[in-house]
């Protein structure tokens, strides 16, 4: 939900008749400040969940995002809106890799990917809250709802076990069964099978551990630091190469742009002032869509492999992009009847749909899920989950 909050902001507070007028400069400020704090709390995220555990650090993930919402939604000005959407983005860069992490952890092997897709769909889910609540409210009033999920998420977290795999790296294998049977229904053969290969993995992995210690003992003091010759690696640099290339082209296909700017996106390329109904419904249809298609993702992934479902959707993210701009850059045309009118309005929503449809079914649902399958390797060499998010 704070990511798509600037989405319906925007358009309210620079409206005619807004409460807090608003121009260009600011609002830039407010839609691209959650995504400079972000990081922030992704790096941050590593060592807390290495350290502390990963059910405290999605606890704590908590505690920002409620003071942001809190802030926006009872002293209106600007600065507290920036404040509000740092600590937003801080709690989601914390969130999104910790539960990341956690839900790979927890899984089944048999079902790990389909359940590591599932944040997708809850991503998209909150979007679209977001954005039908934004439709109707007034944007303070948005951020008053926006409270309800993380609070009812801190008491739900109060009844979650904590991830086997950190209890046993942390030499608390009582406190990894306890963990394992809750997570597996009492199934005693099955706890008993999965706690043996999960402290013999441990062990197998602290053994490695100290031999690539032994093996790197005197580059400290060479030339080249000891984590350059560990990035080096081939079975860390490759996996770490490919997740940062997916992650960028992701950003490059406009995946954000669309959930940042959303309404405003939508009223821009259609010709109609951002507080128009149907300008607001398209974009709550949007985010149904994103919605719907996460659901689709998940099933198809159970079914099918990663590659072609990411050559599924660039190839379609593609073609919807190039018709929009063809269908745009035509109606820009001298002699040509222009923007808006009901049937053009129309084709620009339908495209804008087979867009959003297309970049989500991969290029938007892949890397989170791409972060947990090829983490094994960043994990194994580099300490953790720390790396896998930093």
């Amino acid at each position: 939900m704070p990511i798509g909050y600037s989405a319906v902001l925007l358009p309210q507070l620079q409206s005619t008749n807004s409460t807090l007028p608003t121009d260009d400069e600011w609002a830039s400020w407010i839609a691209s400040v959650h995504s400079i704090a972000t990081p922030i709390g992704a790096i941050l995220a590593g060592p807390m969940m290495d350290n502390w555990g990963r059910r405290l650090t999605l606890q704590l993930s908590l505690i920002p995002v409620i003071f942001g919402w809190l802030s926006m939604s009872v002293w209106p000005n600007h600065f507290l809106l920036l404040i509000g959407r740092v600590l937003g983005g801080f709690s989601v860069g914390m969130g999104l890799g910790t539960s990341q992490v956690l839900i790979g952890e927890i899984s089944e092997p048999t079902l790990r990917g389909f359940f590591m897709s599932t944040p997708g769909a809850a991503y998209a889910l909150g979007i679209l809250l977001v954005y039908a609540l934004g439709s109707r409210l007034h944007w303070r009033l948005v951020a008053c709802f926006g409270l309800v999920l993380p609070s009812i998420a801190a008491v739900a977290l109060l009844f979650l076990p904590e991830s086997p795999v950190w209890l046993v790296n942390k030499d608390r294998a009582d406190d990894a069964r306890k963990s394992l049977l809750w997570l597996r229904g009492g199934h005693q053969a099955k706890v008993n099978h999965e706690l043996h290969m999960l402290i013999g993995h441990s062990k197998t992995e602290r053994d490695k551990e100290e031999a690539l210690k032994q093996e790197t003992r005197d580059v400290t003091c060479a030339p080249v630091p000891r984590w350059w010759h560990i990035m080096t690696r081939p079975q860390v640099f490759k996996p770490f190469f490919i997740l940062l290339t997916f992650c960028l082209l992701q950003i490059l296909t406009g995946s954000y742009v669309a959930i940042f700017y959303g309404v405003t996106l939508i009223a821009s390329a259609s010709n109609t002032p951002s507080q128009e109904y149907d300008c607001l419904s398209i974009a709550v249809m949007t985010a149904l869509v994103r919605f719907v298609v996460s659901i689709i993702t998940s099933w198809c992934l159970l079914r099918h492999g990663r590659r072609r479902i990411g050559l599924i959707s660039g190839v379609g993210t593609a073609m919807a992009t190039s018709c929009l701009v063809a269908f745009l850059y035509y109606k820009s045309l001298p002699g040509v009847q222009p923007l808006p009118n009901t049937r053009d309005t129309k084709i620009i929503a339908g495209l804008i749909m087979v867009y959003v449809a297309m970049n989500t079914f991969g290029i938007f649902s892949l890397p989170c899920l791409m972060i947990g399958e090829v983490s094994h390797s960043l994990e194994t060499n580099i300490g953790g989950p720390s790396s896998v998010k930093a």
